[in-house]
């Protein structure tokens, strides 16, 4: 009886200690993610490109969602600055019925003057196969590098995945709507949860995660 409680305190004490270590590692990440999240958004500071990413997210059956105008502006205005001659928009439905998401935001780049010619769509519904995609078009062998414009708290997810892709990139985030706190609290979460998994496990495991 004694082993036995023996071996049930080690086994508890082993316990806390794994859960105290996960849970220090997801706050260090949700630092990360955060100050990852502060990339200047300003198109002055993007650096030139052979093409601007701009990831999808969910659109629904009609209309165009603020935070999908938001991306467009960003992207559009990137484009008009001189930063790249080429816009890559991806995703796919998020929900059968659906738009699609490339196509909405190649929609929405046009009404902002990007010119149909300049634009290429691919319709691909997670975000590591958006990249590997991507990767094949603008190989970082080649030299080549993309800026990927997305939600700022996305940021550093992105990066790994483009990273893991193949893909030289730099983010441009686009000025994500105000949303609740709980809302943040929890898009940070997820954001460090997708990081942390990717780190261990490969960010190209990572397609659980949405856009």
């Amino acid at each position: 009886m004694l082993l036995f409680w023996g071996v049930f305190r080690w086994f508890r004490r082993t316990l806390y200690i794994v859960i105290a270590g996960l849970f220090a590692y997801l706050v260090v990440t949700s630092v990360q993610v955060v100050t990852a999240s502060r990339a200047p958004q300003a198109v002055a500071a993007a650096p030139r490109a052979a093409a601007v990413v701009v990831i999808g997210t969910a659109v629904g059956r009609k209309g165009i969602p603020t935070d999908v105008r938001a991306r467009c502006s960003q992207a559009a205005a990137l484009f008009h600055a001189g930063r790249t001659k080429q816009i890559v928009t991806t995703g796919g439905r998020a929900a059968s019925g659906d738009q699609l998401e490339a196509a909405v935001l190649a929609r929405c780049l046009v009404a902002d003057a990007v010119p149909k010619r300049a634009i290429t769509e691919l319709p691909i519904s997670t975000v590591p196969a958006q990249l590997q995609a991507v990767s094949q078009l603008y190989p970082k062998s080649s030299g080549q590098s993309v800026i990927i414009v997305a939600d700022p708290l996305e940021t550093k997810w992105l990066l790994g995945v483009a990273s893991a892709s193949g893909l030289k990139a730099e983010a441009s985030p686009a000025p994500a709507p105000k949303g609740s706190f709980l809302g943040t609290v929890g898009h940070i979460w997820d954001q460090s949860l997708a990081v942390g998994f990717g780190r261990v496990f490969g960010f190209q495991n990572t397609g659980w995660v949405s856009g």
